[in-house]
């Protein structure tokens, strides 16, 4: 199973590890169960994939990538891009207290009691400016309805 590991630590997929390596995946998660050591090991393997995750993020926000201009068809040189997103999560996980989104920064501190009122006040003008359903003309009574000669 050394190789279903390394390839664990490549692929960061059980599936695709098992392919590569010729294992089969039951056999995997069965001595995964039954095997302290073996688990460990996939642990390890599985954060060794997260680890390289990482580097590629880094470096995609951080060191970013040449991305070759064309003209007429020629390579006239490149520019280098940036990964705005890639940076802007790198922020939010390292430095969740100073990047992180929530609900407390989207409600701007108001109560529950305030949110639930504007709510209602929102919901109340909306339907008193949507018309209801338009009136039914009236049917005749089937006993007065005339019907024509036979």
């Amino acid at each position: 199973m050394r190789k279903f590991l390394d390839a664990l630590a490549v692929e960061g997929n059980v599936s695709a590890a098992c392919r590569a390596s010729g294992a089969s995946r039951t056999r995997a998660y069965k001595r995964r169960n039954r095997d302290s050591k073996f688990k460990a090991a996939w642990e390890r393997h599985v954060e060794d994939f997260a680890d390289r995750l990482e580097a590629e993020a880094t470096r995609r926000a951080v060191d970013g990538w040449d991305e070759p201009v064309f003209y007429q068809g020629k390579r006239t040189g490149s520019v280098r891009k940036y990964s705005d997103r890639m940076l802007e999560l790198m922020l939010k996980a390292t430095r969740p207290q100073k990047f992180r989104e929530s609900l407390a920064d989207a409600i701007a501190g108001r109560t529950s009691r305030e949110m639930a009122a504007q709510i209602r006040d929102a919901m109340r003008a909306a339907t008193a400016t949507v018309p209801g359903p338009p009136a039914a003309e009236p049917q005749p009574d089937s006993k007065s309805i005339e019907t024509g000669p036979d």
